[in-house]
């Protein structure tokens, strides 16, 4: 028996839109007064729920309809490639609670807002931090002691910074970016660039010298000139510890067996030439 006749054949039932005739439309309410499951295929409804979609849009953002209505009468001709995007970007979130209310999943939509708000601090923190700082060549050469103390030194500054995720990546994301804000607004504030030092950062700066007192590594990072820590001392003991932040992930995003190799926010993605994706 030849390899092919073993193989499995997937098959796909697609459906048939419309139905055949004498099908009985599938049992689905629309959550839009005066219109059916059935009203979908005809092209004379759908232009009456669009129509609906227009002035329901008009009356809830006047500014997104006024763009798109400039758009739709000139169907983008005259405009820039950012204005066209800026246009359809204010209409979308619109587009999306309609066709949620439409459907009736308003709830499995907000609830899916939800989770991309929570993780959003992932994508600052590939921004701000890891592109500027562990994905560049010679990442971790700040760190002047070994990776043993990098990872006990960050482990410690990242549990004073801000409380666990469900998840490491999430969790060091949001742990960072707290320890960034603090590092950004002293460096601001020591150049006169309008940052202000507040009570919020002062105990942040100072949870983490409260983490990492004791540490060897840390002591001279701690260490304050009669006990309580000025500004520039509250500085430098989280710039101490973004150093070893930065150590530890660039280490861990260069072992294959570490989880942190595969985290999307220390992923670089490669450029793609495209005549010549197959490589010979």
């Amino acid at each position: 028996m030849s390899a092919a006749s073993t193989s499995p054949v997937f098959r796909v039932q697609r459906p048939s839109y419309p139905p055949p005739a004498g099908t009985p439309a599938p049992e689905l309410v629309l959550g839009l007064a005066g219109f059916a499951y059935a009203d979908l295929f005809q092209p004379a409804r759908l232009r009456d729920l669009y129509d609906v979609f227009c002035t329901e849009l008009a009356a809830k953002a006047p500014e997104a309809w006024k763009g798109y209505e400039a758009y739709r009468a000139s169907q983008g001709a005259g405009m820039t490639p950012e204005q066209v995007s800026a246009t359809l970007l204010a209409v979308a979130p619109h587009v999306s609670a309609f066709v949620g209310r439409l459907f009736g999943v308003e709830k499995e939509l907000s609830a899916l807002a939800e989770d991309v708000k929570d993780r959003s601090p992932l994508w600052r923190f590939k921004q701000d931090f890891a592109k500027k700082r562990v994905l560049k060549d010679g990442a971790g050469k700040a760190w002047s002691s070994t990776q043993a103390a990098a990872a006990t030194v960050a482990k410690a500054a990242l549990a004073a910074a801000a409380a666990p995720a469900a998840d490491e990546e999430l969790s060091v994301a949001r742990a960072v970016l707290a320890l960034f804000e603090v590092d950004d607004v002293a460096r601001k504030a020591a150049k006169a660039g309008g940052a202000t030092w507040t009570d919020e950062l002062r105990g942040r700066a100072e949870a983490v010298r409260k983490a990492l007192a004791g540490q060897a590594a840390a002591a001279a990072a701690c260490a304050t000139a009669d006990g309580v820590a000025t500004d520039a001392e509250n500085h430098r003991v989280v710039a101490f510890a973004l150093d070893a932040v930065e150590a530890w992930l660039a280490a861990r995003r260069k072992d294959h067996h570490d989880p942190a190799h595969r985290w999307p926010s220390l992923h670089v993605p490669k450029d793609l030439d495209y005549p010549n994706l197959v490589e010979l």
